[in-house]
């Protein structure tokens, strides 16, 4: 019996080792995340002042700022193999469209 919990424990920890990305691959994903969305907003788009990767922002149109963050996991998600989550939008300091 406790030899099978430790090998369903190893095999679970190998499994959330398999499924890391590499901080580059993590980083170029997101930035396409940030890129994407200025391309579907034409007014971001028209107003793009600088995209702050540490901050997970982007700047546009005289100091407004469309947010992003890390998506939340919970522990289930860390133990199946596949991509780690990546950025999601949340909020924006003005109106995203012309009015």
């Amino acid at each position: 019996m406790f030899n099978t919990v430790i090998g369903i424990a190893a095999c679970c920890l190998c499994f959330s080792v398999q499924a890391a990305l590499s901080p580059a691959a993590m980083n170029s994903r997101d930035l396409d995340v940030m890129v994407k969305f200025i391309a579907e907003q034409p007014r971001v788009a028209n107003g793009l002042e600088y995209i702050d990767f540490k901050k997970l922002s982007i700047t546009f149109d005289n100091g407004c700022i469309a947010q992003f963050k890390k998506v939340e996991t919970s522990f289930f998600n860390d133990l199946i193999p596949g991509p780690q989550p990546g950025i999601e939008f949340t909020k924006s300091t003005c109106e995203l469209t012309d009015k």
